[in-house]
């Protein structure tokens, strides 16, 4: 089942501010990942994952996931992350297509990390929240017809 579903997958692109990164994460860890960033169908972008969806057509992704920079960094006076986030990336997904959003809980204050999984919520209506270690969370949305 597992090969069936990597042999359906088309493309993957990787948007990462630091053209290092990826690179890092190839050698650190191919003997874990198969060494994915070699296979033809993967596409690493240094860019702005904002940036590179917005240059995108709508409806482009069956899956878009989000791993903002830490929460507590600010960017000239501003939160880089914040709580209307997924509205814009939602219009880049297919329908029956799915957002994940990583949600560090830790670096906020319960009250904020509520009002962050509600306009989740109001953009994806069918969402699961996901709890990993300690206070790190998953928020999963479907839009559409998503099964």
């Amino acid at each position: 089942m597992r090969r069936r579903f990597i042999r359906s997958i088309r493309r993957v692109e990787v948007a990462d501010l630091s053209e290092r990164h990826p690179r890092a994460r190839r050698l650190s860890s191919a003997d874990v990942n198969r060494d994915v960033l070699s296979d033809p169908r993967v596409a690493v972008y240094v860019n702005d994952g904002r940036h590179h969806l917005q240059m995108q057509r709508p409806a482009s992704y069956d899956l878009i996931t989000l791993e903002p920079p830490p929460i507590g960094i600010r960017r000239r006076g501003r939160a880089v992350f914040h709580a209307s986030s997924t509205r814009w990336p939602a219009t880049r997904l297919k329908s029956g297509g799915y957002l994940s959003q990583w949600l560090p809980a830790y670096q906020v204050p319960a009250p904020t990390t509520l009002a962050m999984v509600r306009a989740f919520v109001e953009v994806f209506p069918q969402t699961v929240l996901i709890s990993g270690a300690e206070a790190d969370l998953l928020l999963v949305g479907a839009t559409g017809s998503a099964h």
